[in-house]
């Protein structure tokens, strides 16, 4: 399972509707499970240049964990050097700062979402969870299609067998038929052995 195009285009626009209504203008990024760039955005062009960097980084560190920068941040900065040797390690996609998520879909990480240029504390965090909510809701209906499609494969295969099954039997009582003519036939051969007769003379 793939992160597609128009999945991650709907992601995007979510999480850039939340910033038009919080007025706060950001870089979004979108990355596959592989961490290459699929989408991308910077609503304060030509300004903020360095947002798209760090959303950018956001995105990577979300889908190399597979799990929030928020909660890497925690449990990360009790180790030292780490934030530096992950950021030198992968040339700057490594960054300990809430804004980026992990996108799933149907349980499996497919990539992730980095956010930055929010101008309030947690902003960055609500706009990206803002385009995972709607990523969750094309999952929803994606998994709904998918059982949907599957009981009709199911409901087609048990509707063949049903039809198959008459076919069957018929092929077999025949196959009885046949067998029951021969045995009689072998029968009846058997019975229409000519006798020996002894010739010898009598004494």
């Amino acid at each position: 399972m793939s992160l597609t195009i128009e999945v991650a285009r709907r992601i995007l626009e979510a999480s850039k509707q939340r910033a038009l209504e919080l007025r706060s203008p950001v870089s979004i990024a979108i990355v596959d499970a592989g961490g290459h760039l699929v989408l991308f955005e910077r609503m304060m062009s030509p300004y903020g240049w360095s947002t798209g960097y760090i959303s950018l980084a956001k995105a990577n560190t979300a889908v190399m964990f597979n799990q929030s920068t928020d909660a890497v941040a925690q449990w990360g900065a009790g180790i030292p050097g780490f934030a530096s040797s992950l950021a030198s390690m992968t040339q700057g996609k490594f960054i300990m700062a809430a804004g980026g998520w992990p996108i799933r879909i149907g349980g499996a990480t497919v990539g992730g979402i980095g956010v930055s240029g929010g101008n309030a504390p947690g902003r960055d965090d609500e706009i990206a969870r803002a385009g995972l909510e709607a990523g969750e809701t094309i999952n929803y209906h994606t998994h709904r299609c998918h059982r949907r499609n599957s009981s009709r494969s199911s409901l087609a295969r048990s509707t063949r067998r049903r039809r198959k099954a008459p076919r069957q039997i018929h092929i077999t009582l025949v196959l009885i038929k046949i067998i029951h003519t021969v045995m009689s036939s072998c029968l009846l051969i058997n019975s229409m052995k000519p006798v020996e007769i002894n010739h010898e003379s009598r004494n």
